[in-house]
């Protein structure tokens, strides 16, 4: 997720054309703020360590936020997205735990290396699925688990970041998965190790594919997360059809294909 910019009265907006921007585009506007502030700290806790080189800082970094979030629910928060999440958050005590894991998984993905294919989809599902759980608590429905959808998305989200990752020295994909292609973290910066990329995106694409035949199963599901989901299959597709390099990552779908995504879940939701 790209940082929310604020408007001139300093309310969340996300920028429009975004995804986020058509996945919300049929949400009540007072679960919609609810969304964007909890995103918003999400993507606080996920970049607090972005720039951090230091193995000592980086523990300080994410002890601080471990007592901020114990702040949160003590009623004493102090960081400007912790206060604004404090109404939506606290009166769930189970929030604690999911904004806990989402900060584990930030620790344990700077701070050490995933030796197998299995241990890095672990992580990914059990952090995915704790941001699936606090988005349940913003839009006031009950959590529901859905691990593989959890999976693709984090997958997907993972490679939309991947530049910026592996600039900052994570290794984001695990040594079994380096071996297996005979590649390195730099040779996908510098646009090689294709393979390693087409398996990335085909992985994402069938998590997500079978999370969405999952939530077909379900009644009464938050529109805006089968949109958002739709829209990153669709997204993943997009990727299948051109070069599997790190540049085709930064590449997205157009507005109006987003838009038209979310037309017509509106359409076939209501």
């Amino acid at each position: 997720m790209l940082p929310i910019p604020k408007t001139s009265a300093n309310t969340l907006e996300p920028p429009e054309g975004s995804s986020l921007y058509y996945s919300l585009l049929y949400t009540a506007p007072e679960l919609r703020a609810n969304v964007l502030h909890v995103l918003t700290l999400i993507d606080t806790l996920e970049r607090t360590l972005d720039g951090v080189r230091e193995h000592q800082v980086a523990e300080v970094k994410i002890h601080w936020w471990h007592e901020e979030i114990d702040r949160l629910f003590e009623g004493q928060p102090r960081h400007p997205e912790t206060r604004n999440c404090q109404t939506i958050l606290a009166p769930v005590e189970d929030s604690r735990k999911q904004l806990l894991s989402v900060l584990s998984a930030t620790s344990s993905e700077r701070l050490a290396s995933t030796r197998t294919d299995a241990a890095a989809q672990q992580r990914i599902t059990e952090d995915y699925q704790a941001r699936l759980t606090l988005l349940f608590t913003a839009l006031q429905q009950a959590p529901q688990s859905f691990a593989t959808l959890a999976l693709g998305l984090g997958q997907h989200h993972r490679l939309r970041r991947l530049a910026t990752l592996l600039k900052m020295g994570v290794e984001v994909f695990s040594d079994e998965a380096y071996q297996r292609h005979n590649t390195t973290p730099d040779d996908v910066l510098r646009g090689n190790s294709s393979e390693l990329i087409a398996e990335a995106i085909a992985d994402a694409h069938g998590a997500i594919t079978q999370g969405l035949n999952d939530l077909s199963n379900e009644r009464g599901l938050p529109q805006s997360l089968i949109t958002h989901t739709r829209i990153s299959r669709q997204q993943c597709r997009h990727w299948q059809k051109r070069s599997p390099c790190i540049a085709t990552l930064s590449t997205t779908l157009t507005p109006l294909r987003k838009f038209f995504i979310a037309w017509r879940t509106k359409k076939n939701h209501a």
